[in-house]
């Protein structure tokens, strides 16, 4: 793995068009027919766990989190396959095998209750991510990576570390650090290390509620969780 910005930062624009033709080779075809209709009428922006997989090289991700920078009918994109409603206004559906979030942008949280882009949304939306491992977004429309440094620097340290701290579900984020840095064999950088246990010790929990509803079953009990967070071995520098 490249070890300087300016080595990783080519890195991840000379895999632009791989990861194009990545997305392509894993999802339904039934899907593929739909997001190339949705690009004639609007930008497509994907982001989260695929991506970090990807750079990770740790394939075979079965979800998709799609924004969309203009509102348009999704549910009558979609007629054919499950579709609900997700958290805060977008949709969770069930494209063959594929499950898939997608929201129009403006219907975000990081939109609706924080406000935080008045233009260009999608294509910022990377800035509002709780987690460094996803301050990239991948442009389905223009074949491009967008991303911060928080993101380089995630790739150079393996270390976990908070971009944006503000967020509607803590107690998931405790879950995720906890499952993600086990998962992947990731450090947990100080500065999240700090929010999480801090958040953990000041307010109340539902760590079983968020764990059924996320994962579909409890990862951990509270024992675990409260270990996790004892153990200040998972504690490592702050990024620089």
């Amino acid at each position: 793995m490249a070890k300087t910005f300016n080595e990783i930062e080519k890195m991840i624009d000379l895999k632009s068009i791989d990861f194009y033709e990545y997305l392509f080779s894993i999802i339904p075809a039934s899907l593929k027919i739909i997001l190339l209709n949705i690009a004639k009428m609007t930008d497509i922006y994907l982001f989260s766990g695929l991506i970090r997989d990807y750079f990770l090289e740790k394939r075979g991700h079965r979800d998709i989190d799609i924004v969309l920078e203009k509102q348009i009918d999704i549910q009558d994109l979609f007629l054919d396959f499950p579709i609900e409603r997700n958290s805060y206004g977008g949709y969770k559906i069930l494209c063959e095998d594929m499950p898939i979030d997608i929201w129009c942008a403006k219907d975000t949280w990081a939109y609706k209750f924080q406000g935080v882009f008045d233009f260009y949304i999608g294509v910022n939306i990377f800035q509002t991510a709780y987690f460094n491992f996803s301050a990239i977004i991948y442009s389905l429309n223009e074949k491009k990576f967008y991303y911060s440094k928080n993101f380089l620097r995630f790739l150079r340290d393996k270390t976990i570390d908070i971009v944006f701290p503000v967020n509607k579900n803590y107690d998931l984020c405790i879950i995720n650090t906890m499952y993600y840095s086990a998962k992947y064999k990731l450090k947990v950088g100080k500065k999240l290390a700090n929010e999480i246990t801090k958040y953990y010790r000041n307010e109340p929990h539902d760590f079983e509620g968020v764990q059924k509803k996320h994962f579909g079953e409890i990862k951990y009990d509270q024992h675990a969780i409260e270990e996790f967070i004892k153990n200040k071995k998972f504690l490592t520098p702050a990024s620089t």
